[in-house]
């Protein structure tokens, strides 16, 4: 990792524990940029720590945000990023991801680790077009 990297890291996640919250700018704050993998236009660390701090970046912006619902559009329309929040059997939550691009749909479940970051989880399985026939 780069030393700026780990300074993002660490501030980012030093806030998160200095307030507690668990909304979905938080947990957009510790998101990998995995969770835009999915997108045309993929996304940096600094651009997420962008939309973080300021509901933009060069390339993204936050289109609409509430308590259960915060969508990230691609200033040039190709891509949109939707979050929301699952809470699962046992009260921890779970942020799910749904991204549309030209191309496809995918929907993806996230849990904070032990280290406070997220990963990606297979809460939602795989279903194939071919077991519908």
């Amino acid at each position: 990792m780069m030393p700026k990297t780990i300074t993002f890291i660490l501030i980012t996640l030093i806030s998160l524990m200095s307030y507690g919250k668990n909304t979905l700018p938080d947990f957009l704050a510790i998101a990998p940029i995995a969770l835009f993998d999915n997108t045309t236009e993929g996304i940096s660390l600094g651009e997420i720590d962008n939309l973080v701090k300021h509901g933009a970046s060069e390339t993204w912006e936050i289109s609409s945000k509430n308590d259960k619902l915060l969508t990230i559009k691609c200033k040039y329309p190709s891509s949109k990023v939707s979050l929301f929040l699952l809470k699962s059997n046992d009260n921890s939550l779970i942020l799910a991801s749904y991204t549309e691009n030209e191309q496809r749909i995918v929907l993806e479940t996230w849990k904070t680790n032990t280290n406070n970051t997220l990963e990606k989880i297979d809460l939602v399985p795989r279903v194939y077009a071919k077991d519908f026939f």
